[in-house]
């Protein structure tokens, strides 16, 4: 009768402890796998979790070809290259793709 008590009370944690363990494995509906373009995490309409600082600002200046997202893009992640070489990502501000935060996270 000990035994079996005691075997019941082990299943039971066991579970219990497992249970909990594949609820933490399971994603939010907010979290996502961040893409990455030369080298950079890229964020529109979004932030990173971990905690970052801004290095600064980087704005679309002058006239660009055809003002494309493509386009609009590439000059927004060649300035931050420029600008911000030691950033870890690029925060995009709006749908227009013509201002973007660069970031490095903290360790």
């Amino acid at each position: 009768m000990k035994k079996l008590m005691i075997t019941a009370t082990l299943t039971a944690f066991f579970y219990a402890n497992y249970a909990q363990t594949t609820e933490q494995k399971q994603p939010h509906n907010s979290h996502a796998i961040v893409n990455q373009e030369e080298g950079y995490y890229i964020f529109m309409f979004s932030r990173p979790q971990k905690q970052y600082e801004v290095l600064g600002s980087i704005e679309k200046e002058g006239i660009v070809w055809s003002g494309k997202p493509k386009e609009m893009f590439k000059t927004i992640l060649n300035r931050t290259k420029k600008k911000y070489p030691k950033a870890d990502g690029i925060i995009f501000k709006g749908v227009a793709m013509d201002q973007a935060e660069a970031i490095k996270f903290r360790e």
